[in-house]
């Protein structure tokens, strides 16, 4: 048999054998892809046992400088073949891309660190994994929050006469308004919760306090949404209180009840005094002689 020969028969067999691992890829692929795919954040032993490919993060918030931790599980994985990460920012714009190699059990665990020049957009981010063709994907959300430190800021909250100054700050949203609650002897907040977060008030005693009877401080109570909360007080002074209350994403109302609030009953007083006038005219004219 000639070299020419020889060759082509070489050639030949290795393609047959080639096209039977490429046969055997493809139909390992196709098991994996008719049960479905996975996108949530987690997943109960019941529904990892359903899925093809799954993922999770070890936390649902991370902030600059944090680990992320993504594992998740393969049902059918194929020798040598590796999973895919791909991590996208809140406005969808690619951050950090990967490969890794599955364990024999079909898991795997990868560690991101979060960070670097990409990592710039904070908000909901999202995790996806692939493992083969493109419809064998998991995906998962995670947020990027921001930790510095916001500044101290003041609002302004009137009486009707006169104004009283508020210093605040806050993480995860914005105080939209703050109005005085008279008849309750409280200072409600409006705001917007873009994600949870808390809110930081230095309330000035002669503004508003909380006391006792026997003139000690007492708990201010909160309300988030009508729903009472616990607040955390730091000792501040003998002229303010400062008051810190944790929110979470998409609350709306921040409720603060104490004992007093200056000016005191200023609605009820024009109505008590029109209360009394209406009384002494009726009993002038009841007993008034004929």
């Amino acid at each position: 048999m000639d070299l020419d020969k020889l060759v082509e028969r070489k050639i030949l067999d290795e393609t047959k054998q080639f096209s039977v691992r490429s046969f055997l890829f493809l139909i390992s692929f196709l098991t994996v892809m008719s049960v479905g795919v996975s996108s949530s954040y987690a997943y109960s032993p019941t529904d990892a046992q359903l899925l093809p490919i799954t993922v999770s993060t070890d936390k649902r918030e991370y902030a600059e400088g944090d680990n992320i931790v993504i594992s998740g599980l393969v049902r059918s994985p194929v020798a040598n073949a590796p999973i895919t990460l791909q991590i996208f920012d809140s406005q969808l714009n690619l951050i950090h891309i990967e490969q890794a190699d599955l364990s024999k059990d079909g898991t795997y665990s990868i560690t991101v660190k979060a960070g670097g020049s990409l990592w710039k957009n904070f908000g909901t981010c999202k995790v996806k994994v692939q493992y083969g063709f493109n419809s064998v994907v998991a995906q998962t959300n995670f947020d990027l929050i921001d930790i510095v430190q916001p500044s101290k800021q003041t609002f302004q909250v009137n009486d009707g006469g006169q104004g009283y100054d508020i210093p605040y700050s806050i993480v995860g949203g914005k105080v939209n308004d703050m109005k005085i609650d008279f008849p309750s002897f409280a200072l409600t907040l409006s705001i917007n919760a873009t994600r949870n977060g808390v809110v930081s008030l230095d309330i000035p005693r002669e503004f508003m306090d909380a006391k006792k009877m026997d003139g000690s401080d007492e708990k201010f109570i909160v309300l988030i949404n009508g729903t009472e909360v616990e607040p955390s007080e730091v000792p501040d002074s003998s002229l303010s209180r400062n008051v810190t209350i944790n929110f979470l994403k998409d609350d709306s109302q921040i409720e603060l009840i104490g004992t007093q609030i200056v000016p005191e009953f200023p609605l009820a007083m024009p109505i008590l005094l029109i209360g009394i006038i209406s009384s002494l005219v009726f009993y002038k004219a009841k007993v008034k002689p004929n």
